[in-house]
């Protein structure tokens, strides 16, 4: 897995390029539906759900989901927010 439970991630998308970029927190594993408020999800590969606003190309342009949404593990990168490091708090 990419990342875990309380990781500040970075998403990079490689099958949605408007998605790439966004920072999110991983809340936790992701069941194999999950209905998150406004947008339903369902798990085909593991995945997250996640704090923060991801982006995908809908059929009419980008969406922006959140503040929850489901990302798959694929999809995201650990940031490292220790001293000294890219995301130094």
């Amino acid at each position: 897995m990419n990342v875990k439970p309380n990781d500040l991630a970075r998403v990079v998308a490689p099958f949605e390029p408007v998605g790439r970029g966004s920072i999110v927190t991983v809340l936790r594993a992701a069941a194999a539906i999950e209905d998150l408020g406004r947008h339903s999800f369902r798990a085909t590969s593991p995945s997250w759900v996640c704090l923060g606003f991801g982006r995908y190309m809908g059929p009419r342009g980008p969406l922006t989901l959140g503040p929850q949404c489901l990302i798959s593990d694929e999809c995201l990168r650990r940031i490292d927010p220790t001293p000294g490091s890219e995301f130094e708090e």
